[in-house]
């Protein structure tokens, strides 16, 4: 079957709704009595604890593990992101994005060994930051973390209710609260909602072992859903216009650069592995899940088979956009009628044009179960962001009070991502300013494993790095791409984009390298002792003497 023009979905309004709450109440119900089943019983007896609650410290093995980083990774926000870079950028691009979300786990395997013998209590990345360069730093990193987490959270959340308004004909807003330029389309209301207070219920309830729980089972599904719906959405819909497919398979279609050469597609491809390995250094779930192996040797493992199958999924979905674009090249013609976000060249339009009904109610449950499982380790990974917070408030307070105190903050921060989602704003749009901050903080971050890299030179660093961003934006206005891409559709595609991705970080490393040079005769002491490690150091020296006396 070849249309110019996609299909119209015959899902109705109630039918729609159905299948959401009916995916979501599954997924709670089962997560519930997955979790209070007798094998897992005995950790969850301990959830007042926060060293269970947020770590579920040395309980997964590899398998558990490699799902859990994977779906972390892996997102709704694939289903329509990544066809939209594939079809602007082509295939170097498509290339690139696909390395961007395999190269952050790689580092994870890594910096794991280090992070889990030097501190043995951490939770996510604001021990590491604390304990190398103090509270100062320790905020900063952590408000950037949490920045970054939280337009996460609000893009998934938006992919929710478009994968619902484009397969079905659910009930959508009149207009959005944030109407504008870059609004992409009216959102619906409840799979939003339903989707972030479900999510919320058992993550509140259970925690990250809860999470992790989650991530079994979806990741396994949520892998082999991916190459059936891929596959016979190719299978279905096929190549219609071979030389529209040649195109945009090649240097791509930018909306932006006419004519597109592989010039953009390279710049592209830079911007995205750049950002996105940026962004996912401060993915607050990604260092949780370092303390969650059992072993070194299992996280190791688990980042390099996640990667695997990070890959495989980016690739066939990317390739959905090159499907699309093939036979609805038309309407994204110069003055073929849209200007920026080309997220509606995705399965979903496929699904919807060229394949029975049944597949797009078996898509919209994969979708969901997608973003529900993204969702809560998204909101796992705030509570243990707002632990200092906690601890500064209430220093001598239990357990059970820091985590009912940060459970209430992190409910209250769930409000900004509901509204933000329901503005209707586009996806990859959302995750250019996160990027672009991270990108600031990501090099003092790493230079931190270097002993001469003094606390000073890190926050020098990090400020410089958002110094350098402001900069190159500005020069960027003197060539019609300045500050208002940043919130512009397509706005990652840009040029300035990719000179702020490459500069950002540079630049920031120079200053923190400079600035701890500047500094004579320092040199890290090493990470505090927690009371096991003394305890150990303690039994060696008094082996120790006992062996000398002998």
């Amino acid at each position: 079957m070849v249309r110019g023009f996609p299909g119209s979905p015959t899902i109705e309004d109630g039918e729609a709704n159905g299948i959401i709450y009916g995916t979501l109440g599954v997924v709670l119900v089962l997560t519930l009595l997955f979790a209070f089943s007798s094998k897992q019983r005995q950790m969850l007896t301990n959830m007042a604890s926060s060293d269970v609650y947020m770590a579920a410290r040395n309980s997964q093995g590899t398998i558990s593990l490699t799902l859990s980083y994977f779906v972390s990774g892996v997102g709704a926000w694939v289903i329509f992101a990544t066809p939209q870079a594939a079809v602007v950028g082509g295939s170097v691009a498509l290339a690139g994005y696909t390395l961007s979300t395999v190269f952050p786990l790689l580092l994870f395997g890594l910096i794991a060994p280090t992070m889990r013998d030097n501190l043995p209590k951490g939770f996510t990345l604001n021990e590491y930051v604390y304990g190398r360069f103090g509270g100062v730093c320790a905020a900063y990193f952590g408000l950037v973390s949490l920045f970054y987490m939280m337009l996460y959270l609000t893009a998934e959340l938006a992919s929710a209710g478009t994968l619902a308004s484009t397969l079905t004909r659910i009930e959508v807003q009149d207009k959005t609260w944030w109407q504008n330029d870059n609004t992409f389309l009216p959102m619906p209301i409840s799979p939003i909602i339903g989707t972030s207070l479900t999510t919320l219920l058992y993550t509140v309830l259970g925690g990250l072992p809860v999470s992790l729980l989650t991530d079994r089972v979806q990741g396994t599904g949520i892998f082999i859903l991916t190459l059936v719906i891929c596959i016979a959405a190719y299978a279905e819909a096929g190549i219609n216009d071979r030389s529209a497919w040649e195109e945009v398979t090649g240097h791509g279609v930018s909306q932006f650069y006419l004519p597109t050469d592989y010039g953009n597609s390279v710049a592209i491809a830079i911007s995205l592995i750049m950002g996105v390995t940026c962004a996912n250094m401060v993915h607050a779930g990604y260092w949780q899940r370092i303390w969650a192996a059992e072993t070194n040797a299992a996280v190791q493992r688990a980042t390099v088979l996640a990667g695997i199958l990070s890959a495989i999924v980016m690739v066939l979905v990317g390739i959905t956009g090159y499907i699309a674009y093939s036979q609805f090249s038309i309407l994204i013609v110069p003055g073929g009628g849209t200007a920026g976000d080309l997220s509606f060249l995705s399965v979903p339009w496929l699904i919807v044009t060229f394949m029975d009904q049944w597949w797009a109610v078996i898509t919209l449950i994969f979708g969901i179960s997608m973003i529900a499982s993204t969702c809560d380790t998204l909101q796992s990974g705030m509570t243990a962001l707002l632990w200092p917070l906690a601890n500064s408030l209430m220093p001598n307070a239990s357990d059970k009070c820091k985590l009912a105190l940060i459970i209430v903050v992190m409910a209250l921060l769930n409000v900004p991502p509901i509204l933000l989602a329901l503005s209707g704003q586009s996806i990859l749009q959302l995750f250019l300013l996160a990027d672009l901050l991270a990108a600031g903080v990501v090099s003092p971050l790493f230079l931190g494993f270097w002993k001469r890299t003094h606390p000073m030179g890190a926050l020098a660093g990090a400020v410089g790095g958002l110094a350098t961003t402001l900069v190159v934006y500005a020069v960027g206005e003197q060539y019609g791409e300045g500050f208002d891409t940043l919130i512009a559709q397509g706005g990652i595609f840009r040029r300035v984009a990719t000179y702020a991705f490459v500069l950002t970080p540079t630049v920031s490393a120079i200053i923190t390298v400079v600035v701890s040079l500047l500094i004579p005769g320092y040199e890290f002491a090493g990470y505090p002792k927690t009371e096991e490690q003394k305890g150990d150091v303690q039994m060696t020296n008094t082996a120790d003497t006992e062996v000398g006396y002998a």
